[in-house]
């Protein structure tokens, strides 16, 4: 077929489906929404990297081994694989969206992808300097029930007197029986007793203060510790402050 019985093939085509060019704005509208896309993801992406962050330093590495047996067993169980996910996701989304832009054939997905989780990692490292991570943890923590079991499992972990890890704030000491009450993350009241626990300069036995113990459950109200940490900024409440 020659270019001009192609040309003649196209018009009559036109003609006959009596097709028309689509407004201008409407094109503009769908830059802006692909446009919008890639904001999202970006934003979204540089969310997930900075809680990632904040989880993996503030995890128990100290203390792993009351955890689990093995470092790379503590490692697997304690990664936040949901932010490293949610992270991934939405670099493709950036991809996507950006491909869907008006030059965005003309890159290529491995530039992108550097790109996308270069701006991500510099944004997070932002919102992670001005503590923002920890506050979408808090607010995720305590208040959606699943995240809580499946991401940050801190708080759930820590309430665990039967195995030797409990934590809560400081709400008296006598300092003369080596003793202090404590005020779980339940809100049940239990009897310390500290007098086996060498206390290192970071750790303060004052009011509200909040800390981690590892130690023995003598019984539901009393517990003795052989280990106490001040407590990571991931481990809250599970209900709300008195």
């Amino acid at each position: 077929m020659t270019n001009q019985n192609l040309t003649q093939s196209i018009l009559h085509r036109v003609a006959d489906d009596k097709l028309q060019p689509k407004p201008h704005w409407q094109f503009v509208i769908r830059q802006i929404l692909v446009w919008f896309g890639v904001l999202i993801s970006i934003i979204i992406g540089s969310l997930s990297s900075s809680v990632m962050v904040f989880l993996v330093v503030n995890n128990d590495w100290e203390i792993y081994d009351s955890i689990t047996n093995s470092l790379a067993r503590f490692i697997l169980l304690t990664l936040p694989y949901f932010w490293l996910i949610l992270f991934a996701i939405f670099i493709a989304l950036g991809y996507f969206y950006t491909r869907h832009t008006k030059h965005g054939y003309r890159y290529n997905i491995w530039h992108l992808a550097i790109i996308y989780t270069s701006l991500c990692i510099i944004i997070g490292g932002t919102v992670y300097a001005f503590d923002g991570d920890k506050e979408i943890d808090n607010l995720l923590t305590v208040n959606v029930p699943i995240y809580r079991q499946l991401v940050n499992q801190q708080t759930n972990r820590w309430q665990q007197p039967q195995l030797g890890l409990l934590a809560g704030d400081v709400e008296s000491v006598n300092s003369n029986k080596k003793e202090f009450t404590l005020d779980d993350n339940e809100e049940h009241l239990w009897q310390i007793d500290y007098s086996q626990v060498k206390l290192n300069r970071q750790v303060k036995l004052i009011r509200n203060e909040r800390l981690q113990l590892v130690g023995i459950k003598n019984d539901d109200n009393h517990f003795t510790a052989k280990k106490i940490l001040v407590a990571k900024p991931t481990l809250h409440k599970r209900t709300k402050q008195k």
